[in-house]
């Protein structure tokens, strides 16, 4: 019904249907409806291209939001090629690293894209990306937090299954000294 209002006032082919559909989207996902929510954040992706270009943020927020229900459809495979779409549009637009909140987003987007490469047992890339993570959020956060345990805890995991136990042994201290 909000959509066919925004439809009403604006036209189709206006900016605030994209970010209609991609709520009406995430609503759907959170209801468990993942085939619907997709179908809306697909029709918000096209839209927001045709707007806004293919390199904008705003595409970029969608295409994550479809990565997630391809996740959790576990088509990871196609989520890790959106996730790394949505990257490369975030380092193209998010500039220099004194922006703190975009780089808190990139910081975000590495982070979700070492865990799926993990799920698929692409250790050394999701390794990668969340250390590539964790320093960025280490130079916008220099103080200890609970985001840095939990990236140090996932990363203690791949190295258990990559059989470097000592290196998961340090990591997992260093988390524990934050958690504590």
């Amino acid at each position: 019904r909000a959509l066919r209002v925004y439809r009403r006032m604006h036209g189709d082919e206006h900016i605030n249907v994209v970010h209609m559909l991609n709520s009406l989207g995430d609503v759907l996902y959170r209801k468990g409806q993942l085939d619907r929510a997709l179908a809306k954040y697909k029709k918000a992706h096209a839209l927001s291209c045709r707007l806004l270009g293919e390199d904008h943020l705003t595409v970029s927020a969608v295409l994550s939001n479809m990565a997630v229900v391809l996740g959790d459809q576990g088509k990871g495979a196609e989520a890790i090629a959106l996730q790394e779409k949505v990257l490369g549009i975030q380092r193209r637009n998010m500039g220099s690293d004194s922006d703190t909140v975009a780089t808190d987003a990139l910081a975000t987007s590495l982070l979700n894209l070492g865990c799926s490469y993990a799920e698929l047992g692409m250790l050394e890339e999701g390794q990668a990306r969340l250390a590539e993570g964790l320093g960025i959020l280490r130079r916008n956060h220099p103080e200890r937090n609970a985001r840095e345990g939990g990236i140090l805890s996932n990363m203690a995991q791949i190295c258990i299954l990559q059989g470097k136990l000592d290196d998961a042994l340090a990591m997992l201290n260093k988390a524990y000294r934050i958690f504590r």
